[in-house]
């Protein structure tokens, strides 16, 4: 169960981090035609965070249950661990899922490259370390 809530705790930062870097892409496309289409007649760009934000919390913390709950099944407590993690398996799984949507980001908005390697890292940072670390010591 602990698994499960550290996966839960994970996701939610994660939606937090996510929520800041929408907005912030929200502001920089204000001018495209999505960000158009939502704001017609006057309707602020900022006040697409409020959705933005909720969406972000209800499908990280899915995806972090998820995680939480694939971790305490496939029972990668007990591998060696690996650069601070635990589990080196579940890091290393981490690192790849992480890594798999990064090139066909830059492909399309290489502009916005840090925005992408940093999301990135902070989901291995939380779901690679943070919630195999909180998962033992809760």
């Amino acid at each position: 169960m602990n698994d499960v809530l550290a996966g839960f705790t994970a996701g939610y930062a994660l939606s937090i981090i996510a929520t800041v870097l929408s907005v912030y892409l929200v502001m920089q496309f204000t001018e495209s035609r999505f960000v158009k289409r939502w704001t017609e007649g006057g309707v602020n760009p900022l006040l697409l965070s409020v959705p933005l934000s909720m969406g972000q919390f209800f499908g990280w913390t899915m995806v972090g249950l998820l995680l939480g709950s694939v971790y305490h099944v496939a029972g990668l407590e007990d591998e060696p661990g690996a650069l601070g993690s635990p589990s080196a398996p579940w890091l290393i799984a981490m690192v790849a899922v992480a890594a798999m949507p990064v090139p066909l980001l830059m492909i399309f908005w290489a502009r916005h490259w840090w925005v992408w390697v940093g999301f990135a890292a902070a989901f291995v940072g939380l779901f690679g370390w943070t919630m195999p670390l909180m998962a033992e010591r809760l």
